[in-house]
């Protein structure tokens, strides 16, 4: 039987005066900066593959890396974008509530992995 995952930044972990946030683009990371707060997370686990819905606010998309310090920085309401959901493929299952081996991104074509944005 499948496992269904939620998670928000407000589940178990104590973000008082700040919050979790990831790169889209770390791979760019030179020429481009694209930095993004995780809100929910979303995943289906079963049969050694789970993929993920990432709810993410953008808080420094495609950015010029010489303009922001990725370590301290500060964004404005109104700057900030959202909703934007993402579609991540891990290899790796949970089960009955444990993790089984190890959950890597698995790579997948840009149809699958497409990112929707809304607004």
């Amino acid at each position: 039987m499948p496992d269904f995952l939620h998670g928000t930044t407000e589940d178990g972990i104590d973000y008082t005066g700040s919050t979790l946030v990831i790169d889209l683009k770390l791979k760019q990371s030179k020429t481009n900066i694209s930095l993004y707060e995780v809100l929910d997370v979303w995943g289906y686990s079963l049969s050694g593959w789970t993929p993920i819905l990432l709810h993410l606010r953008g808080l420094c998309v495609d950015a010029d890396p010489s303009t922001i310090d990725r370590n301290n920085f500060e964004v404005a309401n109104e700057d900030r974008n959202e909703p934007i959901y993402e579609f991540v493929y891990l290899d790796g299952s949970v089960g009955g509530g444990r993790l089984v081996g190890r959950l890597r991104r698995r790579l997948c074509g840009k149809a699958l992995a497409r990112r929707l944005c809304h607004g």
